[in-house]
């Protein structure tokens, strides 16, 4: 071990340490406020033990297998307003291969009644996260033992530690205290909170059959995995559903929703499909949910293996933890989904990629699971490269490459604020610090190159191979690789090893020149591979294509860059109007290059790949001060790709052009003509930025004309700005919608006239605010209760402690308590930053809250 004195880093960096980083120790005292050089000596502070990294220590090893789990019974009765779930597990397993006398179960949060085996009650021993089972006597792999216990599982008890992994089960509105949202109740099992609502085994490659009997009230919906089999009706007005998974799944994949829904069913082949949504939204979910069928057929051909499961339910939650959750046969999403027709006029791409994300994980999690949380790139990177793939067969090429590239920037944002590791990461402290951008984004980018590498066929083909090979089983990345390899004939391990294994990317330098003695184009690449503490990024083997873009034609290399430097030559019959490295723009690397504007422009030009054109419009946009550049600009106002179109309004620099009546023109007749929302929104916001009173008359038409949500709020904004007296009406006409963007305006509006009846209007935005809308929708909230009188302010202080008190989403009631401190915070006077006496009295009423 290496101990160091944190006074003496101190001192030696000159830096003062806030006390925030001295949280896992006393805080330093001193007496009172010094100079920089009084303070170090005035602090006292521990001696603190710096632990190097140990790769034996903290590697994440798959957890031992001591027993199988074969088959799991559930018998539930929730106590929606206790938060209580009232439980009976009957386990069936069997000793994985040594002879064992106990058992040790993952239950966290819970009060064990009795533990019994057949007639015979077991001891055990519990400490609210394992529960450990003595058998008795040895059993051999010969044996099948049923276990039955009889439990209480108590969710919202839980300690702090385990509620950042999960509670398991949720229930929402059990108290009725928020008269938007309906009362309800959701499980959510990944990545190891399936054993806060039953016990089980939190290993993601045990593979278990499943029947749960779950009582309820008799106007609930229930849904689980599997087929519904049977409903019983009982005398007090209960009903208890039987739910059966007759195909094995792991744990961590059982889910439980229970609720007020409404049903749409579908169908895929003689499999149903259903999609469930609240009362007042049902008439729109087909249109969300819609393409679900398609899919399925699509994906079951691309993969040669058809849709594994007995059916397939979609439902939509509020408050989810997450955007949405494939549980076998039966994914969950969040209340972004709660949309009608109208809503979706913002969505140009529908949901279809988050359906298709988890419809994916049918195959790539639920019949294949990742063998640990490790090997999280099976799930994850083949669900987010489906989103590609579906695009590319519902929208063509040119969509699913501008994902790909939206995917790359994901990546490149996460590793340039340093988080540079390998995909398949050993080493981590929470299971839930792995579903990152490496394992989504770099993993499907790093899929997609393999695919280019090998070929549509030997792809598909070695997927196919892997998912016959491993259903419902568990796998790791290596598993994957043999699939390939068998399917292909080649040895794989160079590429597995340096996308999977190996942290980073190449990042290159590539220059080019043209000798005109020797006819020949010289092309230069350097891997230049910054390093990391603990990451040192390797040299990569990289097949990669160039094309010589000459008059008449265009000449296609393909080369291997494998060492740090390397030099191509190629022969031509005349200098080349430009060098196009990587046509396509597909590699997962950072590259560095000098291009001149006829280059750039030639490679605009001549490829028909949009991702070269998109980087060619990159570099140009920068260089607008010259001529040819203007006409390029003004010519992508106008692409036929709405991708280029609205960068070209986003990146057009008003000021560089002469005739700025031609630059109004387009930007109006985009802003009211373009068939795209967000595009017409954009060329408002330009317009705002450089033509303020033209922008101002167009968004009053525009309130009177558009339908879309996104381009109605951007255009009161606009009237809002001159004006809140002009934009009030506008505001009032809009505010009974749930649409999170416009309610998010007329928020702003309102916070600025702050008249009494729209407290109304703030009870339901903040009720049902969205976590994208929580900053601002609060901020407005503010400023409206500080313009309000008294009895509208104590009004919206008991909405914030309705909130902080009930609702379930941590950021929600931390955005409560923000607004509440920062009230707290305003001195007592007269204007727009105190509070009135009055108000500071009402406001003494809610400290504890704060």
């Amino acid at each position: 071990m290496k101990y160091v004195s944190l006074k003496w880093l101190l001192m030696m960096s000159l830096v003062v340490l806030s006390t925030a980083v001295l949280s896992a120790q006393e805080k330093p005292t001193k007496k009172k406020k010094k100079k920089v050089e009084e303070v170090f000596e005035e602090m006292t502070l521990d001696t603190v033990e710096v632990i190097p990294f140990n790769p034996h220590l903290d590697y994440k090893p798959v957890p031992t297998r001591y027993f199988s789990l074969i088959h799991t019974k559930l018998e539930l009765k929730p106590a929606i307003r206790e938060k209580k779930l009232y439980g009976k597990a009957t386990l069936d397993l069997s000793p994985h291969f040594f002879p064992q006398n106990n058992v040790v179960l993952d239950a966290k949060g819970m009060d064990i009644k009795s533990v019994s085996l057949g007639e015979r009650s077991l001891s055990f021993d519990y400490d609210g996260f394992k529960l450990d089972i003595q058998l008795g006597s040895t059993f051999t792999k010969a044996d099948t033992l049923q276990l039955v216990i009889d439990y209480v599982a108590k969710p919202y008890e839980l300690d702090s530690a385990t509620v950042r992994v999960g509670r398991g089960m949720y229930f929402i509105n059990p108290d009725e205290t928020n008269p938007y949202k309906p009362t309800h109740v959701w499980t959510q099992g990944e990545t190891e909170a399936a054993s806060c609502w039953f016990p089980t085994f939190e290993a993601t490659y045990q593979k278990t059959t499943q029947e749960i009997y779950v009582t309820v009230d008799s106007q609930y919906t229930t849904f689980s995995n599997g087929l519904l089999l049977e409903q019983t009706l009982h005398e007090d007005g209960t009903r208890t559903d039987y739910w059966k998974q007759s195909l094995p799944h792991t744990p961590y994949l059982f889910v439980l929703v229970i609720g007020e829904y409404e049903k749409f069913s579908d169908k895929w082949r003689d499999i149903e499909v259903n999609y469930y949504t609240f009362p007042k939204y049902f008439k729109d979910v087909d249109k969300v949910f819609g393409s679900t069928p398609d899919m399925m057929e699509y994906f079951s051909k691309l993969l040669g293996v058809d849709y594994p499961w007995e059916k397939y339910d979609q439902i939509i939650m509020y408050d989810y933890t997450a955007g949405a959750m494939e549980n076998t046969s039966a994914s969950v999403f969040y209340e972004l989904m709660l949309c009608d027709h109208r809503d979706l006029l913002d969505r140009d791409l529908g949901h279809d990629l988050i359906i298709a994300h988890e419809l994916f994980h049918q195959w790539f999690g639920d019949l294949v699971t990742c063998e640990n949380w490790s090997q999280l790139t099976l799930n994850e990177s083949f669900a987010n490269y489906s989103e590609q793939l579906w695009l590319e067969e519902w929208k063509g090429l040119d969509e699913a490459e501008l994902h790909w590239l939206n995917g790359f920037n994901s990546y490149m944002n996460e590793f340039k604020m340093r988080k540079v590791e390998p995909i398949v990461q050993y080493y981590y402290d929470n299971p839930n610090a792995v579903f990152d951008r490496h394992r989504y984004d770099k993993g499907g980018r790093v899929l997609h190159g393999l695919r280019r590498y090998l070929g549509d066929e030997a792809f598909f083909a070695s997927l196919q191979h892997f998912l016959q090979r491993h259903s419902f089983s568990s796998a790791e990345i290596h598993d994957l690789r043999m699939s390939f390899e068998a399917v292909t004939g080649e040895d794989m391990n160079w590429y597995f090893n340096q996308w999977w294994l190996e942290p980073g990317h190449p990042q290159v330098k590539l220059s080019h020149s043209y000798d005109p003695e020797s006819k020949t184009v010289e092309v230069k690449l350097q891997q230049a591979q910054k390093k990391f503490e603990r990451a040192e990024i390797p040299l990569h083997k990289i097949p990669l294509d160039i094309d010589i873009i000459l008059e008449g034609e265009t000449q296609s290399h393909r080369v291997w860059a494998m060492r740090e430097r390397d030099v191509f030559y190629f022969s031509v019959p005349e200098a080349p109007l430009a060098v196009n490295v990587d046509p396509g723009k597909m590699q997962v690397w950072e590259r560095e290059e000098t291009l001149s504007t006829g280059e750039l422009l030639t490679i605009f030009s001549r490829s028909d790949k949009i991702l070269d054109k998109v980087f060619a419009f990159d570099k140009l946009k920068d260089r607008q001060s010259a001529p040819e550049v203007r006409t390029f600009m003004l010519d992508m106002l106008g692409h036929d790709n709405w991708y280029l179109r609205r960068n070209a309004i986003t990146a057009l620099k008003v000021d560089e052009y002469a005739n700025k009546e031609e630059v109004l023109a387009y930007l109006k007749e985009l802003a009211v003509s373009d068939e795209r929302t967000a595009i017409r929104r954009e060329a408002l916001t330009k317009l705002q930025e450089n033509f303020k009173s033209d922008a101002r008359a167009l968004a009053l038409d525009v309130l009177d004309a558009d339908s879309s949500f996104s381009v109605l709020a951007k255009a009161l904004d606009i009237v809002a700005d001159s004006s809140i007296a002009l934009a009030y009406p506008f505001a009032a006409a809009m505010d009974q919608h749930e649409n999170q963007i416009i309610t998010v305006s007329v928020a702003k509006v309102y916070a600025d006239s702050a008249q009494a009846n729209q407290i109304d209007f703030f009870e339901r935005a903040l009720f049902l605010q969205w976590a994208n809308s929580f900053f601002t929708l609060n901020e407005a909230f503010f400023k409206y209760l500080k313009n309000v009188d008294e009895s509208v302010f104590e009004r919206g202080l008991k909405l914030l402690e309705n909130i902080i008190k009930n609702e379930e989403t941590t950021r929600h009631v931390k955005m409560a308590q923000r607004t509440l401190k920062r009230l707290d915070e305003l001195k007592v006077g007269e204007g727009m930053d105190t509070l009135s006496e009055g108000k500071k009295a009402i406001l003494a009423n809610f400290k504890d809250l704060m």
